[in-house]
């Protein structure tokens, strides 16, 4: 029997070809757009799935969902795992499917009615909530401002200014 030390028996399990998680991760950088809008929609799908699940509704899995579609379940994983780059045309079939818009988010979208002949719609951008900003009106909201003299302390260390 010969004594082995732990890196040679470690170097004896490991794989001597390269992971490729390098690679990988490169790639998933430089397609990170288009594979989070893929899972936005893998999401919607998964949602749509269990509504109609809850509901009695068809197609209520994805094995209902690639049968309707005419694909293979493989297909239908691939997509709601969010990692499939889908044409618009696969957008559509899907969306007709489920009766539930993929790509409209109808909370950020908004008409606008155009010197009054013609609209124009456009999907605002996330907005980070603004203390005192109203997104509805688009307006300032300032708070009342306090009486300096209710709140001045008696103490003469501290010097305030008052606006005029």
């Amino acid at each position: 029997m010969t004594n082995q030390t732990v890196t040679d028996i470690l170097d004896q399990m490991a794989n001597t070809e390269p992971s490729g998680w390098l690679q990988k991760a490169q790639w998933r950088q430089e397609n990170k757009e288009w594979l989070d809008r893929s899972a936005k929609i893998a999401i919607r799908i998964l949602s749509q799935l269990r509504n109609n699940k809850k509901t009695g509704k068809n197609p209520a899995n994805q094995k209902e969902l690639a049968d309707l579609m005419g694909a293979s379940p493989q297909y239908i994983n691939k997509i709601v795992k969010g990692n499939e780059n889908l044409t618009l045309e696969t957008i559509a079939r899907l969306e007709a499917i489920l009766q539930s818009p993929l790509l409209d988010d109808k909370n950020s979208e908004t008409t606008i009615d155009f010197l009054g002949s013609s609209t124009v719609s456009y999907v605002a951008p996330p907005q980070m909530p603004v203390q005192g900003f109203d997104f509805q009106t688009m307006q300032v909201q300032i708070p009342p401002t306090k009486n300096p003299t209710d709140t001045t302390p008696n103490d003469s260390k501290y010097a305030y200014a008052t606006a005029a």
